[in-house]
């Protein structure tokens, strides 16, 4: 009871006192984000009449906006040079469109079959010049999406290059000329070709988180999103109503530093006020917003820098959550020194530190193995936090290290790592970069490396489809993949279902629901094996959870996942002061389960040794092949059940 009242009488005190204005009554502030938006389409090629519309070909969504399949046109080849294997389709306007080179863009979706590359040509009829633009395709199938501004193409007169290149702002083409380079048998598909004007629009957030924080009153209706994108069969309420971007900034009129903090203040009281994972992260509310507002009362009257610094410090140490920070702008950094990682790396293994990887040619004598014993004068067995030695082990470009080892022989030798050379991939470094897929055992087993969640993932599973599914197993590796767009990760689960699927649902009630992909589905009977370690975090936790009642679907790691679920959300203040939130939208139910938790893998994969890791022999991706091979030559197989909960040594 006595902790209780004076809980009550320093919080009045300290409300009383602050000095800052308490959030909600901030109404000289706004809010806005930018929207790059196509203002005006001069020319686009779905609205000509001599393309020719494919029926063959179904282009898969990139964008958000995109429907999830849309038919393609096929160019006409009315010119042909046959020694070079080119074809150039040519359209001459009847009408010259006016083009500004600095805001003018060209945007581009095709889909290219033994084509090396595109070139478009655009002819200016007021200097008689072309300008020509050349993109190189490194792959048959469906490319990204291409945008280019006209200053990036280069000028040519009477087929000769322009040295200074584009410097007219205004010009006027009257015709367009699209070459593709290539084979005889070379094919173009296109689903967009279009010149328009595109411009950064500022749009006003209306949300109620920050109709709360800063005072605004906007209806239900001013807050209704215009677009629900057709992979989601029932929108969660986040994606109803809000108005808002992944990044937000704010700004005031008459704005000064004190100001800034006055708001900074607000922002925080209210985050700490609704933060969602008290629980899961074992931090007590109370006595989190009774520290926050002494410290709130110790600090007021420091300048910016000072007042900042101390507030990332406390964030930082109370929470410890990724989506919950203060990233300081560089003129208030403590120190601006920039440290860097050095050629040799260390890995934890068994509690012990080993060399993970030599990247200079100088090191020859250490191997992969040797156990870390000294920092400079610091014993690692003495340093609990792992953090703190690879922090140990970073120094500036001009700084060294004395290293102390423990080689396979048992014998201790002294080392002197440097920082000013760059560091040198062996030859049997092997990591899988974004998007490697490979096949196995004669084509029964497909392989796809994901690190993020963006927008071209649908896009390579669409170009390596027939192959995952003619497959055996498909392995979708996940490890190091710590989120991203989360129409990435809903577009990947719509390929593994075959009616409408609850994605996850939410505190306030309403469930996000996936709609299955209306021409790809990866049947239930074959093995989906999911790749995973503890750097798999967020849109990947929330993925795998969405995935893991699916039949024959089985986690291979050697340990759990980060635990981060939650949506983050960038606030950038006028001082560049960035404050990174997760309190704005409803909370996941599947946190309970993940937060600071993680996912457990099905299938644990012990570690043992430096050989064990990705970048060499890979024991993770090992045991998932084996598992397969396992699965597929037992002819009573039903499912993966069996499987699970193994620990593999």
């Amino acid at each position: 009871m006595k902790n209780i009242i004076k809980y009550l009488l320093v919080y009045i005190v300290l409300n009383l006192s602050n000095g800052f204005a308490i959030f909600g009554q901030n109404a000289d502030w706004s809010a806005y984000y930018f929207e790059e938006t196509l203002v005006d389409t001069l020319y686009s090629i779905r609205g000509d009449d001599q393309v020719i519309f494919d029926e063959q070909i179904s282009f898969p969504a990139f964008g958000y906006y995109d429907r999830t399949f849309q038919n393609g046109f096929r160019l006409p080849k009315v010119y042909n040079d046959t020694e070079k294997n080119n074809s150039t389709w040519r359209k001459k306007l009847n009408q010259s469109i006016k083009t500004e080179s600095d805001i003018t863009q060209v945007y581009y979706k095709v889909s290219v079959q033994d084509v090396n590359s595109m070139v478009i040509s655009l002819h200016d009829s007021l200097t008689d010049n072309w300008l020509v633009y050349k993109t190189n395709f490194d792959y048959s199938g469906f490319q990204f999406p291409g945008t280019i501004s006209l200053s990036e193409f280069n000028l040519f007169s009477e087929n000769q290059p322009i040295k200074d290149g584009l410097t007219k702002t205004i010009l006027a083409i009257d015709e367009i000329n699209i070459e593709s380079v290539g084979s005889k048998e070379g094919k173009l598909i296109v689903d967009y070709f279009l010149i328009g004007n595109e411009k950064s629009i500022r749009k006003e957030v209306i949300h109620p988180f920050f109709d709360d924080l800063l005072g605004f009153n906007h209806t239900l209706e001013e807050m209704k999103v215009d677009y629900v994108n057709p992979v989601i069969h029932t929108p969660s309420s986040d994606h109803i109503y809000g108005k808002i971007d992944g990044r937000v900034y704010l700004e005031t009129l008459d704005w000064n530093l004190e100001k800034e903090k006055g708001q900074i203040v607000g922002l925080l009281s209210k985050c700490i006020e609704e933060y969602p994972f008290y629980i899961e992260r074992n931090i007590k509310k109370s006595e989190t917003k009774l520290s926050f507002d002494i410290l709130i009362n110790e600090i007021k009257n420091d300048e910016y820098c000072l007042f900042i610094n101390k507030l990332s410090d406390f964030i930082k140490v109370r929470f410890n959550d990724p989506h919950f920070k203060i990233s300081v702008s560089k003129d208030c950094r403590k120190d601006n020194t920039v440290f860097k990682s050095g050629p040799i790396r260390f890995v934890e293994i068994n509690n012990d530190f080993k060399i993970a990887a030599i990247l200079d040619t100088i090191y020859a004598n250490s191997s992969l193995g040797d156990n870390l014993i000294m920092i400079d004068e610091f014993q690692v067995e003495k340093i609990k936090d792992s953090k703190d030695i690879q922090s140990l082990l970073k120094k500036t470009s001009n700084d060294s290290t004395l290293l102390l080892l423990e080689n396979s022989d048992n014998e201790l030798y002294n080392l002197v790592m440097y920082y000013d050379r760059p560091p040198t991939i062996p030859r049997d470094f092997k990591i899988p970069k974004h998007g490697d897929f490979k096949l196995f055992d004669n084509n029964s087993i497909s392989y796809l490396k994901l690190n993020s969640w963006g927008l071209d993932v649908h896009t390579r599973m669409v170009n390596v489809w027939d192959k995952i599914v003619d497959s055996d197993t498909f392995v979708l590796d996940l490890r190091g993949n710590g989120g991203g767009e989360q129409i990435a990760t809903l577009r990947m689960h719509s390929l593994f279902i075959n009616s409408p699927q609850r994605f996850t649902s939410f505190e306030d009630g309403s469930t996000l629901i996936t709609e299955p992909n209306s021409k790809l589905f990866f049947p239930d009977k074959q093995l989906l094996i999911l790749l995973i370690d503890a750097r798999t975090a967020c849109g990947s936790e929330s993925f795998i959870s969405a995935i893991n009642d699916r039949p024959n679907t089985i986690i291979v790691g050697d340990e759990k996942t980060y635990g981060a679920l939650s949506s983050r959300y960038d606030i950038n203040f006028p001082s560049n002061t960035t404050i990174a939130v997760n309190c704005i939208n409803p909370k996941d139910k599947l946190s309970e389960k993940i937060e600071n938790l993680g996912i457990a893998p099905d299938v644990k994969v012990q570690l043992k040794n430096v050989s064990d890791l990705v970048p060499y022999n890979d024991k993770v991706l090992l045991q998932a092949l084996k598992i397969s091979r396992q699965t597929h030559a037992n002819a009573n197989y039903k499912n993966v059940g069996e499987l699970r909960s193994q620990e593999y040594e």
